[in-house]
């Protein structure tokens, strides 16, 4: 669709500049800037781990929520898998809400699968340590 480099790369370039570049230039003239600087290179970090782990965990999430909802296809089209999976996230709250699952082991796994899935994303380093889990391949931080 697009040529080089992606978004991806774009957003690894911008990262490694701050932590190769800015942050070892601030850290001792300041400590604000630093402090700054070292958040947008997380943040960053964090958007590299969604853009690669979003469409597997959209996956993993709907093929869960198959098993307790019923089987329905994924749409094709990005925005309506968004919409969709929102939807039926939804409709699961309201089936929770209304005491369908209160002893439920596959509901279980499935929030334990969803907040494993979140944390890849947003603290690796946590989920591995914490729960043992494998740490995210790529953009680890």
């Amino acid at each position: 669709m697009y040529d080089r480099p992606t978004l991806a790369e774009l957003i690894t370039a911008v990262r490694q500049h701050l932590e190769n570049e800015v942050i070892p230039a601030t850290k001792t003239l300041n400590h604000k800037l630093y402090f700054q600087t070292l958040v947008a290179a997380n943040v960053l970090r964090i958007a590299e781990r969604e853009l690669i782990l979003a469409e597997p965990h959209l996956q993993a999430e709907w093929k869960r929520l198959n098993a307790l909802l019923g089987e329905q296809p994924l749409p094709n089209e990005p925005t309506a898998r968004r919409a969709a999976l929102a939807e039926r996230n939804r409709a699961l709250c309201a089936a929770i809400r209304a005491g369908d699952y209160d002893r439920s082991e596959e509901m279980l796994q499935h929030l334990k699968a969803c907040a494993a899935e979140q944390l890849e994303v947003a603290n690796p380093k946590w989920l591995q340590a914490d729960l043992g889990q494998p740490k995210a391949q790529q953009g680890a931080g």
